[in-house]
């Protein structure tokens, strides 16, 4: 059990580097999905899914530059799941943390609409003009189901 758990906090670790680049370039991020979007002339419609999100990545995608930050936060996403899938594997069936790993997994999913979350950072809440808008660190919640506690950006 204790090598589980020394796997656990290495993973979390390695995810918690990943993330804190992520969050470095969310800029860059939001840059490089205004511009696939702009490319694939779908700037009307809003972006819902990981899938689409993919989908700009596979299809639109013109430079290095957006291909790997679109990337990184493909992959981010996917390692989170995996890292909860692993984690729901290990957990000793406490409701409350079964719960909260089985819904981050249905976040996660690729074909999950995301459109009901929202970034909150302080006193500012980012609105659907993005969340360009937010100061960091900006949390994420759902409007129903999680308290904001739950997940966190």
């Amino acid at each position: 059990m204790e090598d589980t758990m020394t796997e656990v906090r290495q993973n979390l670790r390695t995810l918690e580097q990943r993330f804190k680049l992520l969050q470095q370039q969310q800029k860059t991020f939001i840059n490089a999905l205004e511009r696939t979007r702009e490319t694939a002339r779908d700037r009307i419609r809003p972006v819902k899914t990981l899938a689409q999100v993919r989908n700009y990545l596979d299809n639109y995608c013109n430079n290095n530059t957006d291909r790997h930050i679109l990337s990184l936060f493909l992959d981010v996403c996917a390692d989170v799941a995996e890292f909860c899938v692993h984690l729901e594997s290990i957990q000793n069936n406490t409701r409350t943390a079964q719960g909260i790993i089985e819904q981050i997994i249905t976040l996660l999913n690729p074909t999950n609409d995301l459109s009901a979350l929202r970034a909150k950072s302080g006193t500012t809440k980012c609105t659907d003009s993005g969340p360009h808008m937010c100061r960091e660190p900006c949390v994420t919640q759902r409007r129903s189901n999680l308290p904001q506690s739950d997940i966190m950006m």
